[in-house]
């Protein structure tokens, strides 16, 4: 999922950040993605597959309740909205 297409959905449904936050808006989609990939792993495990790649730079580490305030925040708008634009 591009970076682009992602930004272009939080912006038209509203839901981009307003603070600097552990799991910035782009971030929470694509860790609402990840989860669906791996639905067996609790959301820190789910985490540590989505930055397991970025090894040697400073990755924020964020709790599950984090994790979860930025499940909410996000709400279903964006993914919906990105489902219709890739189906």
């Amino acid at each position: 999922m591009p970076f682009e297409l992602v930004d272009a959905v939080l912006t038209e449904t509203g839901t981009v950040q307003k603070r600097v936050r552990d799991v910035p808006a782009r971030v929470g989609v694509y860790l609402l993605l990840a989860g669906v990939m791996f639905p067996e792993l609790g959301w820190p495990r789910v985490w540590g597959r989505l930055v397991s790649g970025l090894s040697g730079l400073a990755v924020a580490r964020p709790s599950a309740s984090s994790m979860a305030a930025s499940r909410r925040r996000l709400g279903a708008a964006p993914l919906r909205r990105l489902f219709e634009l890739v189906r």
